[in-house]
């Protein structure tokens, strides 16, 4: 689902289908992102960090970017790089601290406007299947949390069906 992501990010079909991803750390607490993505071919489409946000962490922008800059680093890559991060809830976009402001020859700056930020809150399942199919494995978080157990138990009955078809 890596090109799915992208897709949720606002890239085209034909850019998100260049990239091949692998899931770097299973939520340890190291300087790697959740995901990284490569271009399948030798281009200049440039490199993908994403992190998924499940909790309150308030420094979550400042390790995303941290952890640009070492796998650059460490990989010798001095190409292009999109940064995300995918909040399963407003509460933790929330709760994210704005990234610092750096001072340099008596002006500031700053890396605002370089993350590339979703709130699954924020969107409707619609929305989701709209983007691409395969992102109905995010379908719960864009449903109330009022929904009623028959209510969640149908929508997981559908989703199932879309599952089944959509993913091999």
């Amino acid at each position: 689902t890596g090109p799915s992501m992208l897709k949720l990010f606002g890239l085209s079909d034909t850019q998100a289908a260049k990239y091949h991803f692998c899931a770097v750390v299973l939520k340890e607490k190291t300087l790697k992102p959740d995901v990284e993505g490569f271009p399948l071919l030798e281009s200049d489409d440039g490199r993908i960090f994403l992190e998924f946000q499940g909790y309150p962490d308030p420094l979550i922008r400042q390790r995303l970017m941290a952890e640009v800059f070492l796998g650059c680093v460490n990989e010798k890559y001095t190409g292009q790089v999109m940064a995300g991060i995918v909040y399963t809830e407003e509460k933790y976009q929330q709760a994210a601290l704005p990234l610092n402001s750096f001072l340099g020859a008596g002006k500031r700056c700053q890396f605002q406007g370089c993350l590339h930020e979703v709130d699954l809150s924020k969107l409707k399942e619609r929305q989701l299947l709209k983007i691409d199919r395969k992102l109905v494995i995010l379908a719960p978080f864009t449903v109330s949390a009022k929904l009623s157990n028959a209510q969640l138990l149908a929508k997981g009955q559908e989703w199932r069906e879309i599952v089944t078809q959509a993913f091999s």
